[in-house]
């Protein structure tokens, strides 16, 4: 067994080469001389651990798992018998009925981020965790007694750590090194328990400031029990205790208040216990219900299975939740009248929602339902006014939507304003069983718009632009994989009349704008956005994402085809203010298209023959100021996404540099005139007037609407022209109002 000096002289040797930064960092196995083995992925491994204990590696899951009864054996941080699997493991799971974790069982075990220890566990061996740099949280359950001698040392990813009441003895050195640990709770009574911390040098803990750095970690400990821990472990033991309304709240599970930061922490393994209203006086039955008024934020360590029946009832002032992955069921009234809160994300874990789980939420704007929820019980999210949009991934034939009277979200009985987003292959199912006219009806609009694309990502929905521009937004789930690649795109496939243009952006590009990442409960999406014609609104876009050689699958939509959706769907108050500009944008698409003859179809166009551009827009011959030998011969408009606005002159160099206050100029030559083109100019500021200003302090001032003054007043023009522009016309108005 490695000895407490090495260790120590070992932490600070890594602690000088991070410093220095002129030697390499090696790896642990580096520095103590040994050879990293590799395994072949081809293979498995199992065998004995122990007199009645048994292990299993799985290779694809990179899970270790022991099973069987009593103890393991222990070993001496090298022969361990998955010792050659040590790189590639990356979560273990200890079966109830093992009894000891053995020495050494999992020093070192790098990558090693998930750890699963049952109740029957009673003590954990000296130096079991050491040197397990990547795991950030473990439970340990109420039946271990005692904590063996460096069993956490150097466990650096470690933010916090719960001591149930069970145990009795903690190690030396036990979390030396662990330096990221902020919080301990500690439940054990110090009258029973010993605590050999040598030097009082564990958890945070400077080797170079060592007398100014000490104490830094808090040690929250029950009220009655504080005066008896400074007297033991006070000058000892490297923390601050402090006396906290702590207790049980489950078999295995614990509940933490502290008063200061306003949070309150549930830990421990197992499920938590159930609570109900209490009549008599008007409260809950919680234990925590008394500081009701004062928490601000939970957070449920990972271990807890579920959450209790009332556990948070009536928390108006809470703000933020923390589920783990372990919870498998939020309880009836889990967070009933939990009116602060604004964002919550279930996790993927969970199957049931509770009857009345968070009616009367009123601030919460969206929720994710993860696949693997079964159950939502009756008025799951009745009086949550503010859910605009739900997002289910469950699979509908699996899935009980127990939904009273359809009156849950928002909107009146039946109203149906709140979208839920589904994925596109479920739709029918969803519609048939939870929509309107089935048996159970759910007050929500189905829409089929969550997409698997094919690299592991997900399309869960689009959204046309309305910012006065043209296109379409798609919303995509990223893998980390695909976040992580610097090569990773999507690329969109645009029709441009009876030729076809492709845009490409890259994956790093995207997500390196904050503009572009939106969180959605429990999940991310990122704004992949798409620009399009006008004329070709109709026509189908394709978008695929592609990795190198690996492709994902092709999907198309169509600006005209989320168009038409939002103007069937008016009944939702997003999709009613926007219905007019969207009409607005169909008839110019039409007219556009009927004009270039190119493109899909768009439709039937409403009647514009009485609009007139006003004469407001006729060009202001004194808004012109160009030196001697330059003239304004006229302009043009190309009519893509966005408007460019074309300026000709002649008299001018051909590198003449044109500026225009916010957009972008550029210099153009085109036969004998000398062009400047403003581009990216949106619908709603198709009424405004561009001063361009270039050499010699000249410059014009047109406005797009100009042109189609103009063109509107020009007897030889084309008629399809000139509906062109009083569709124009009619698109800019119906943005300025839209953006206010």
């Amino acid at each position: 067994m490695k000895g407490r000096f090495w260790r120590k002289a070992l932490a600070a040797a890594l602690a000088l080469l991070v410093v220095s930064g002129n030697v390499p960092i090696r790896s642990v196995a580096d520095l103590f001389g040994g050879a990293a083995i590799t395994a072949s992925a081809e293979e498995g491994a199992s065998g004995q651990c122990g007199e009645n204990a048994y292990f299993s590696f799985d290779t694809a899951t990179h899970k270790l798992t022991i099973s069987g009864t009593g103890e393991m054996s222990n070993y001496n941080g090298e022969n361990q018998p998955w010792s050659a699997y040590k790189n590639n493991i990356t979560s273990v799971e200890i079966e109830n009925g093992i009894t000891s974790i053995g020495n050494s069982a999992f020093d070192s075990f790098a990558n090693l981020t998930s750890v699963s220890i049952p109740d029957s566990v009673k003590s954990i061996g000296a130096d079991a965790f050491s040197w397990c740099t990547s795991l950030t949280s473990v439970t340990i359950p109420d039946s271990v007694e005692s904590i063996g001698v460096w069993a956490f040392s150097d466990c650096t990813g470690l933010t916090s750590i719960t001591i149930p009441v069970s145990v009795k003895s903690i190690g030396k050195d036990a979390f030396y090194n662990c330096t990221k640990i902020t919080d301990v709770y500690c439940y054990a009574d110090p009258k029973n328990l010993t605590w050999n911390e040598v030097g009082c040098d564990d958890f945070i803990y400077d080797l170079e400031n060592a007398t100014e750095v000490r104490h830094t970690t808090i040690c929250h400990v029950r009220e009655e029990y504080l005066g008896k821990y400074n007297e033991k472990f006070g000058s000892s033991v490297n923390v601050t205790f402090k006396a906290e309304k702590m207790d049980k709240c489950g078999d295995h599970a614990y509940w933490c208040f502290d008063s200061k930061t306003r949070k309150l922490t549930i830990s421990g393994t197992g499920n938590m216990a159930d609570y109900e209203y209490d009549g008599e006086t008007g409260g809950v039955t919680s234990p925590w219900y008394a500081y009701k008024g004062n928490i601000t934020s939970v957070v449920i360590e990972n271990g807890i299975t579920s959450i209790g029946n009332s556990a948070f009832e009536s928390f108006a002032n809470l703000t933020s939740v923390s589920i783990p992955d372990s919870v498998k069921s939020i309880g009836n009234q889990a967070f009933y009248r939990c009116t602060g809160l604004k964002s919550i994300t279930i996790p993927d874990s969970v199957t049931n929602i509770g009857e009345y789980a968070f009616e009367h939420c009123t601030s919460l704007t969206s929720i994710t339902i993860p696949d693997r929820v079964t159950n939502i019980g009756e008025d799951a999210f009745y009086d949550c006014t503010g859910i605009t949009d739900v997002y289910c991934y469950s699979e509908p034939d699996k899935l009980t939507w127990n939904e009273a009277d359809c009156d849950d979200f928002m909107g009146a009985q039946e109203s149906r304003e709140t979208v839920c987003h589904v994925p596109k292959k479920y739709l029918d199912d969803y519609e048939t069983k939870f929509g309107a006219g089935s048996d159970y009806p759910v007050n929500v609009t189905f829409v089929g718009d969550i997409v698997d694309m094919g690299l592991g990502e997900h399309l869960y929905g689009h959204s046309i632009t309305l910012d006065g521009s043209i296109g379409v937004n798609f919303f995509v789930e990223l893998t980390d994989a695909l976040l992580a690649s610097e090569t990773a795109a999507m690329v969109f496939t645009v029709p441009n009349g009876s030729k076809t243009d492709t845009q490409t952006l890259l994956v790093k590009d995207v997500i390196a704008n904050d503009k572009n990442k939106v969180s959605i409960g429990s999940k991310t999406y990122y704004k992949f956005r798409c620009s399009i014609s006008a004329k070709d609104m109709a026509s189908e876009i394709t978008a695929q994402l592609v990795d190198g050689e690996s492709k994902g699958k092709e999907y198309t939509y169509s600006v005209k085809d989320y168009a038409e959706y939002l103007l069937s769907h008016t009944e939702v108050k997003e999709y009613a203010d926007a219905a007019s500009l969207v009409k607005a944008m169909l008839n110019y698409g039409a007219y556009s298209q009927r004009y270039f003859k190119e493109g899909t179809a768009i439709g039937e166009v409403q009647n514009i023959a009485d609009v007139t551009v006003p004469n407001t827009f006729k060009f202001n011959e004194a808004s012109t100021a160009l030196t001697e030998g330059v003239t304004f011969e006229g302009a043009t408009l190309s009519l893509k996404s966005e408007t460019t606005l074309s300026i000709y002159f002649k008299g001018l160099p051909d590198d003449t540099a044109f500026t225009c206050d916010g957009k972008t100029v550029e210099t153009a030559k085109n036969g004998e005139y000398v062009v400047a083109r403003i581009r990216g100019i949106k619908a709603n500021e198709l009424e405004n007037d561009f001063t361009v200003t270039f050499e010699g302090g000249s410059s014009v001032t047109y406005n797009a609407m100009t042109y189609c003054y103009n063109v509107l007043n020009d007897g030889t023009v084309d008629d399809n022209l000139k509906n062109v522009c009083k569709a124009l016309y009619n698109y800019a108005q119906a943005a300025i109002n839209y953006a206010g």
